[in-house]
């Protein structure tokens, strides 16, 4: 999905499901959403919003203790983006951040 991000947000260059994605986190958490929505009723049912929320306070069941705690306080420019690194850093997820401009 390209990016038409005209503003100051971060664009990240992403794998996912076998191929590469560009965009800003929200249309990139968007996207990964709608797929997950397509196998998932409960997923399908959350806004990008609430699924941003849902990755970040879930991540305690899927993510180490010192990792999480190294990540919870690091600087992100978004919710979106504080998701979109937590999902990249889940080993199941299959999401990994190629890039971020």
């Amino acid at each position: 999905m390209p990016s038409n991000n005209t503003s100051t947000e971060p664009v990240y260059a992403i794998w996912f499901s076998g191929a590469t994605r560009e965009g800003t986190a929200h249309e990139l958490l968007e996207g990964i959403r709608k797929e997950a929505g397509a196998r998932s009723e409960e997923i399908r049912k959350l806004t990008t919003d609430e699924y941003a929320g849902r990755i970040i306070s879930d991540a305690a069941f899927f993510l180490p203790r010192d990792l999480l705690a190294f990540l919870r306080a690091q600087a992100y420019e978004s919710e979106f983006d504080r998701a979109l690194r937590y999902l990249s850093e889940m080993s199941n997820s299959g999401v990994r951040i190629l890039t971020k401009k």
